[in-house]
């Protein structure tokens, strides 16, 4: 099953510990799931996580650069898909469109009334957590 990761929730796994760094462990172990990402996802993720006001230490960034260069790369370029909300966020959108993901699990308050993107169902921290059995 490929799921679709937001910025927001990357980010956040890196801050802090807890729920949203167990989604991002159970993710890179677990063999049912696939973290898929576009090139555009890639570099949203790397300029996101290099911000100064993060204070990430050197090595977490480049243990997350080497997480992302593992995952699956997908194609997205057939799709056209726009998310008038937050115009930014339609990056996810093609992504989640153009590898039939499963899930896309995101704490961004634009998807709140956006329960699913075609048939990937949209989906909090807490909730992929009760999918995964956690």
């Amino acid at each position: 099953m490929n799921v679709v990761v937001d910025t927001n929730v990357v980010v956040s796994s890196l801050l802090r510990n807890g729920k949203l760094r167990r989604v991002i462990a159970r993710l890179l172990q677990a063999p049912l799931y696939d973290w898929v990402i576009t090139e555009a996802i890639r570099k949203e993720y790397e300029e996101v996580i290099c911000r100064p006001r993060f204070r990430l230490p050197l090595d977490a960034i480049e243990a997350m650069f080497q997480v992302f260069d593992s995952l699956p790369l997908i194609d997205d370029s057939n799709i056209t898909a726009e998310f008038p909300r937050d115009p930014t966020d339609a990056k996810f959108v093609r992504c989640a469109l153009a590898s039939n993901a499963s899930y896309f699990i995101t704490g961004d308050g634009d998807f709140r009334e956006t329960p699913t993107i075609g048939n990937t169902i949209v989906i909090s921290v807490s909730n992929f957590l009760g999918v995964l059995g956690i």
